[in-house]
């Protein structure tokens, strides 16, 4: 591929100027069956893009109270439960969200599911005045729920959007999963950056899906212990059959599923590939020897076609929630200027492209080989790029790169081991993604990602 003509580059620095600023969009579906085992509950999940993937700022950046009932809820059986989803339209880029109910009566809330953080929060009504999200949480309406009157800690994303609000303690659905008494962020203040750029939100929280010793997210500025997280709490109840969630992206890019407490087999193919999560180590704001805080694996090599790009030893969080790849800058530039593209923004996140060729095919363009833990997987062009159009009123494309060059600074300081890169939707669109919080291992597959399958095959897992 080579690089655009001068007298196309200033539409394509302003298209992705305004990609990088207005990616916040989603939809949600509703769905439920039965796996063939009667275990199985289907319900929806749906994408969007949020303060996550603005999180890398480069488009990259949520049971009832049991004193209130009569009687307790009676025990829920284990189960594997999908969360459909979709989106990915309009400005929306690999981001996805999914609905989740709240208190009595109960409110549908449109939720970011977010393995790069791990604190569940839903925006309150005044938070609701600068995140401008579709639904608002306001616990005085709920009849189950309890203020505890307890300051949350301050969540912070790389884009500049910091979060606060207080604990509150009420009943929490997902995907028929019930925890009652949960206890959650209500938003009070909100600083966005990106929504007073870009207008309305089109999610109204975020659930950290990460390990629970962090309380916040990977730019939080303390590794306290927050409360208990729903997936944990899921766990700890045996409300799953597995320890495990899956997650995959379907060839359109605008569906695909969130499963709970198992893998469906259906989507991909081979055998899975383990690989250990990496710890952090001492130092920084961590005191024990090593703490799991994210899904955060070793990258020991990148390759482009035959050329090797240097210092690629990088430990990379695998983020649901942000939507490109995020790499160090010198390593985004290396990788960048094999596949022969310009750089088309002057500050943090860098991000490169070029004019894209006619038709659907990239002739001439080397695939990505990435080795994690030692594992080695093939990205191609169509799954490191993504298209948008010029507005140029000729219908042209402009091809994006998914590797964004930014030197992360997370809130671990000093320790050892601490996250330098962030691998985003963009390029787990290629993979089934198994996450196993038991044994702190991701498992990889080259996902099937055809529109229809035939159906679920929904089991717990390895």
């Amino acid at each position: 591929m080579t690089s655009s003509s001068t007298s196309t580059r200033p539409n394509l620095r302003s298209c992705l100027l305004f990609l990088a600023l207005s990616l916040s969009s989603l939809s949600v579906v509703h769905a439920q069956a039965v796996d063939a085992n009667g275990v199985s509950v289907i319900s929806t999940f749906s994408t969007n893009f949020h303060a996550n993937e603005e999180k890398v700022k480069a488009l990259l950046a949520l049971n009832d109270k049991l004193g209130k009932r009569k009687y307790p809820p009676p025990p829920q059986k284990r189960q594997i439960n999908e969360l459909k989803i979709e989106g990915n339209t309009g400005t929306t880029l690999f981001s996805y969200h999914g609905p989740v109910d709240i208190g009595t009566p109960s409110k549908t809330f449109r939720i970011l599911f977010d393995t790069g953080s791990s604190r569940l929060w839903v925006q309150g009504p005044a938070a609701a005045r600068t995140l401008r999200g579709p639904n608002v949480f306001d616990c005085s309406t709920s009849s189950t729920c309890t203020n505890t009157n307890q300051r949350a800690e301050e969540i912070q994303y790389v884009d500049g959007t910091t979060i606060n609000g207080v604990y509150v303690k009420d009943t929490v659905t997902l995907a028929g999963l019930t925890i009652s008494d949960l206890q959650f962020e209500e938003a009070t203040t909100a600083v966005s950056p990106v929504s007073q750029s870009t207008g309305a939100s089109d999610i109204d929280g975020i659930m950290g899906m990460s390990f629970p010793q962090t309380s916040s997210s990977l730019f939080s500025s303390s590794s306290s212990n927050g409360p208990p997280q729903f997936w944990q709490t899921l766990i700890d109840k045996k409300a799953v059959t597995s320890g495990v969630f899956s997650y995959y992206i379907d060839e359109t890019e605008e569906n695909g599923a969130l499963v709970w407490g198992g893998i469906d087999t259906n989507r991909f193919g081979g055998q899975l590939q383990w690989i250990d999560v990496l710890p952090i180590g001492s130092g920084g704001v961590f005191s024990s020897s090593q703490t799991y805080a994210y899904w955060q694996i070793k990258i020991d090599g990148v390759s482009v076609g035959q050329q090797t790009v240097p210092s690629t030893s990088l430990n990379a969080v695998w983020d649901t929630g942000t939507s490109l790849a995020v790499v160090p800058r010198s390593v985004a530039q290396s990788i960048n200027s094999a596949l022969g593209l310009e750089r088309l923004t002057n500050s943090e996140p860098y991000l490169y492209g070029t004019v894209c060729p006619s038709g659907n095919a990239y002739p001439n363009t080397p695939d990505i080989t990435l080795n994690f833990g030692g594992k080695t997987f093939t990205v191609r062009p169509n799954e490191y790029y993504f298209r948008q159009p010029l507005d140029d009123g000729r219908g042209t494309l402009a091809c994006i790169s998914g590797f964004a060059g930014q030197n992360i600074q997370s809130a671990t300081g000093g320790a050892n081991n601490a996250p330098n890169a962030i691998i985003g939707n963009v390029l787990l669109r290629r993979f089934y993604s198994v996450f196993d919080t038991p044994n702190r291992r991701i498992g990889l597959a080259i996902a099937n990602r055809a529109a229809d399958v035939g159906g679920q095959n929904l089991t717990a897992g390895p």
